[in-house]
């Protein structure tokens, strides 16, 4: 009797060639899988690129922020709207029946098709958060002022930044406000009644040039008037509205630019190319404004005149003045030049308040071709406007040095980034990869289902 030798290995049953087939994945069954672990892998990729939200949440968040938000207004309930009173509710949808009014006020009679123009109050509102009243400062020097000027002595006179609308304040505080108990007379024979056209050391130089430089039409006219009698209102203008109107009207501002890269804070590849080249520092565009022949001051950028300037009135100045917005001026200027006219113990117009055209400079010389009311409207009330011919690298630049202690005191909201055509171009391709792949993957998951179904059966 043979005895099986223990240490011999037994052979293992022999695979049924249906058992074989379910174990052992097919050559099509494993190029699906791997398909499928690839459009995994991109789709998470795609899910980082996408800030974390996903690719449908992408496309999704695309469609939401191309909407805007419309709101009609009942006519009966425009009537009653005033300066200054806008009704509860309305803040973010309020469209353009509040500008239409003001302009009905100001005498101005437009159509729908121009009405269909003017801005979105909620547009205005993104930017210089308009919706509070209006922003001026240094009230609390008012009764200083008051207390210091006897009545028939004191005068207000408009300063400025170029570009910043103070031909139109003097305009409006002529027509609006009264000081002095005995009229003056100025060169054209209008009565100034305590309004001047300037401050007398000249209303766009330094506020530290106060009392140490006479205007220059005054000197020539041999007009010498104590600066402590002249209360300074000084207008300033959102900063990115403002470099744009530097690079339509420079005035004595001097710095390196096209008309294709205006305001030209950092010099592009096409402008290096053209032989401008940053000199300020950080590679910035300098700028030197040329006041007179002796009087020159070196600033770092647009953005640095900006700075320079109106934190020498904010925050160095230490004499009664008021600050107050151009924005303000278009929107709110009945609230603006009664605020004004106040501070400095004047009357205002008992006839009802007189508008003037925001274009107050003439159209000669550096002011043609300046904005009206409704076209200032319209330009300074569109969003896309104000970032136009600054490039990604400029934004950039101004959002790190705008000074923040001035835009917030101002309520001047900083825009959003532009993305540059690379990044553009980029998420144009991730939206895309993101629906292919989407269907892709619906495909291959079909595909291996439709497999698996038929390996059983």
């Amino acid at each position: 009797m043979n005895r099986a030798n223990p240490r011999r290995k037994r052979p293992s049953p022999r695979a049924t060639p249906s058992s074989d087939r379910r174990d052992r994945p097919s050559g099509a069954e494993r190029v699906l899988f791997a398909l499928v672990f690839f459009v995994a892998i991109t789709d998470g990729i795609l899910y980082i690129l996408s800030d974390g939200d996903g690719y449908f949440h992408l496309l999704q968040k695309k469609q939401f922020m191309s909407t805007k938000r419309r709101t009609h207004i009942s006519d009966e309930k425009i009537k009653t709207l005033k300066e200054g009173s806008l009704p509860e509710g309305l803040n973010d949808t309020f469209g353009r029946e509040y500008l239409h009014q003001m302009l009905l006020r100001a005498g101005v009679q437009v159509g729908a098709e121009l009405i269909s123009k003017l801005p979105l109050w909620s547009d205005m509102n993104s930017m210089y958060n308009i919706d509070d009243g209006p922003v001026i400062t240094g009230l609390d020097t008012c009764e200083d002022f008051r207390s210091s000027i006897p009545r028939n002595q004191r005068y207000i006179g408009p300063a400025g930044m170029f570009n910043t609308g103070t031909n139109i304040l003097a305009s409006l505080l002529e027509k609006n406000c009264r000081i002095a108990r005995t009229n003056e007379t100025n060169t054209q024979g209008h009565d100034r009644y305590g309004m001047r056209w300037q401050v007398p050391w000249g209303k766009h130089v330094f506020a530290s040039w106060r009392g140490v430089n006479v205007a220059y039409v005054d000197a020539k006219r041999g007009i010498f008037i104590d600066p402590s009698l002249v209360l300074p209102v000084v207008t300033v203008k959102d900063p990115y509205s403002w470099m744009g109107s530097m690079c339509r009207h420079p005035y004595a501002a001097i710095w390196q630019h096209r008309s294709e890269h205006c305001p030209n804070l950092l010099p592009t590849k096409d402008d290096r190319k053209k032989g401008i080249r940053g000199t300020g520092p950080e590679n910035t565009i300098s700028v030197r404004v040329r006041f007179k022949a002796e009087n020159v001051t070196h600033h770092s950028s647009l953005v640095g005149l900006w700075n320079d300037w109106y934190r020498a009135y904010h925050s160095d100045a230490s004499y009664p003045r008021l600050i107050v917005r151009y924005e303000d001026i278009l929107v709110h200027p009945e609230r603006v030049i009664e605020a004004v006219c106040r501070c400095a113990g004047g009357d205002t117009n008992m006839d009802g308040f007189t508008f003037s055209d925001v274009n107050g400079k003439g159209n000669h010389g550096p002011h043609a071709g300046s904005n009206g009311l409704i076209s200032a409207l319209i330009r300074y009330g569109n969003v896309s406007k104000r970032q136009e011919g600054f490039s990604s690298d400029d934004l950039n630049y101004a959002e790190n040095v705008l000074d923040s202690n001035l835009m917030q005191a101002y309520k001047y909201s900083l825009p959003q980034i532009r993305h540059n055509e690379f990044q553009v171009t980029i998420q144009h391709h991730i939206i895309h990869g993101a629906i292919a792949h989407y269907v892709v993957l619906n495909a291959l998951s079909i595909a291996l289902w439709a497999m698996n179904i038929q390996k059983h059966y």
